[in-house]
């Protein structure tokens, strides 16, 4: 880029094509060492909203030489008429930058179960807190048909180089059910909790849809900035966010993820031979067992052999499942319980 200024990005010569898709995106990303900027392109078919069209986007643009990186992203109409086209183009300041040529087949019976979500926007502004959140916006999904669909977390390699933990939860809720989601990285003292790839099963129906996230700081980071679209639905834009990362004003703890509930334990656990316990737990909220380990020992449980590991609102009972471990039937033993929040809470158990 030999000059600096602003630049103006549109789509042109998609007419032919626009009936056939229900969403079509462009997201183009110029990056440096100091730079890292994403604009996007396209429309969405959006239930209850209509069509929306981005054909044109502004960006600023310092002098310099940049890598250019194309992600394009498309969802074809139920019904479309099988065709060949080329030159759908970007164009830069009215100069053609990008060039796509496509044709469309018959439709594979797979896109039948399509979710519908109007878009959420998040601005998080400039982060000079060593953590923060909630973030939070809210939106609609419409989902015409039940089945298996996948929230997926992107630009995660760039997101690890300045931020420990980067989370999200997508709650969807009706008259009929509530479903939280989680998506992202968390770092809890030694344990480290990663899902960028949720796969949830979704029934029909109309959802009112509260997106929120929270982050904590690398105690070094680069600044940096970032505009675009960090989840996506079966590869379709769900939130939009927009940050920039300053230096950090002053450390501080480790952050509270969630309103902090109260965790009790209602009697006296039991823990078998074969390295199963089971506790009841009192919970004045919503909070997630992340790991357990047994005081004293060598003996661990992480997320995924704890049933349920998410906890709710009332009396709770969980099963852990240590594996393979040697104890002695009638003693009493300490069970540590580590909290998605950050704290940890004793419980008691009985060998039998």
């Amino acid at each position: 880029m030999g000059k600096g200024g602003n630049y103006v990005f549109s789509l042109a010569n998609y007419k032919g094509v626009e009936k056939d898709f229900l969403g079509f995106a462009v997201g183009i990303t110029f990056s440096n060492s100091t730079t890292n900027e994403t604009i996007y392109l396209g429309w969405a078919s959006i239930p209850l909203i209509g069509t929306k069209t981005n054909a044109t986007a502004y960006l600023f643009l310092s002098p310099g030489k940049y890598n250019l990186t194309l992600e394009l992203t498309y969802i074809v109409n139920q019904v479309v008429t099988p065709v060949n086209f080329e030159n759908v183009i970007v164009k830069m300041n009215n100069s053609p930058l990008i060039s796509v040529n496509l044709g469309i087949q018959a439709q594979l019976p797979t896109f039948q179960n399509l979710a519908f979500a109007k878009p959420v926007y998040i601005n998080m502004g400039k982060l000079n807190n060593t953590y923060g959140g909630p973030f939070s916006n809210l939106s609609i999904m419409s989902v015409p048909s039940g089945g298996e669909f996948l929230f997926e977390m992107r630009h995660t390699a760039e997101l690890e180089k300045d931020f420990s933990s980067f989370f999200g939860i997508i709650t969807l809720y009706n008259s009929t059910e509530k479903i939280e989601i989680p998506i992202g990285s968390m770092y809890f003292f030694f344990f480290n909790f990663s899902t960028y790839n949720n796969t949830v099963y979704l029934s029909p129906g109309v959802y009112k849809m509260n997106v929120s996230i929270y982050y904590y700081l690398n105690n070094s980071v680069t600044p940096m900035s970032f505009k675009g679209t960090i989840i996506y639905l079966d590869y379709t834009p769900l939130v939009n966010v927009n940050f920039i990362v300053t230096n950090i004003s002053s450390p501080s703890p480790f952050p509270r993820l969630y309103s902090q509930p109260t965790v009790t334990q209602v009697g006296t656990g039991v823990i078998y031979e074969n390295g199963t316990a089971v506790v009841k737990l009192e919970s004045t909220g919503s909070v997630d067992i992340v790991g357990a380990s047994i005081a004293g020992t060598a003996y661990t449980a992480n997320i995924s052999s704890i049933t349920p590991y998410q906890l709710t609102a009332g009396l709770n009972t969980v099963t852990i499942n240590f594996g393979s471990i040697s104890i002695q039937p009638g003693s009493t033993y300490s069970i540590e319980l580590y909290l998605s929040d950050g704290e940890t809470v004793l419980v008691t158990v009985v060998a039998q």
